[in-house]
């Protein structure tokens, strides 16, 4: 059985062929033809098919391992990648937050305490306070690739009234045009309740009330500019 070279599989794709946002029918999804470079629906593919043709199938589905949540006291964004469940509690995971995590550390967030076991490069072995699986079942979102990007052509809008009654409100709004690209996002965060349960009179939780506005504009020209 002869082999194929890896260079007959190597082709250019142009950014503008390649899906930014996920196919709501996958049967409207697309293939590509390496040797011609025609594009077909995934519904018409067998009309381009030579006889003994070999496919090739694997049962990986995307799973919902990316989790977005926020830290106590602080409110600062901090999202787990979950690589590998090692047991029901612990978990290989990636680590997106501002702050510099050793072994030891607790992570305290509004879904799950997180204590840091080990880390390896940037591999993370952590313990949950809860059942992974569960966090995954309930704030998971699936990992998109970086060159596409969840359709945000609308506004969305995302809202938490903690117990210590902490509120915030977060928004965002990214209206489809053919020559540009706009974000317009922005975040309210107020706490104003004050509380001092270990009484020494200062305040467990900061109080604080903003308003944080951001807007980008990204323009196609012909210079590609």
């Amino acid at each position: 059985m002869s082999k194929t070279p890896t260079t007959d599989l190597e082709y250019d794709l142009k950014e503008s062929s390649i899906a930014q946002v996920r196919y709501k029918n996958p049967g409207s999804s697309k293939l590509l033809i390496a040797s011609t470079k025609q594009i077909l629906t995934f519904e018409k593919y067998i009309k381009n098919l030579s006889n003994k043709s070999v496919f090739i199938f694997n049962k990986s589905s995307v799973q919902n391992v990316r989790i977005e949540t926020n830290k106590l006291y602080t409110n600062g964004k901090v999202e787990f990648f979950i690589l590998s469940l090692l047991s029901t509690n612990t978990a290989e995971v990636l680590i997106k937050t501002s702050s510099n995590l050793s072994p030891g550390d607790v992570v305290s967030t509004y879904i799950a305490d997180v204590r840091i076991v080990d880390k390896n490069n940037s591999i993370y072995t952590v313990d949950f306070n809860t059942e992974v699986q569960l966090l995954i079942d309930e704030y998971g979102k699936v990992p998109l690739p970086p060159y596409i990007k969840d359709d945000v052509s609308k506004y969305e809008i995302d809202t938490y009234i903690s117990s210590h009654l902490e509120k915030n409100i977060d928004f965002a709004f990214a209206p489809k045009a053919t020559n540009f690209k706009m974000l317009f996002s922005g975040n309210y965060y107020n706490m104003n309740n004050f509380l001092d349960d270990n009484n020494d009179t200062f305040s467990d939780i900061a109080l604080s009330q903003r308003i944080s506005l951001f807007n980008k504009w990204s323009f196609n020209r012909k210079s590609k500019k």
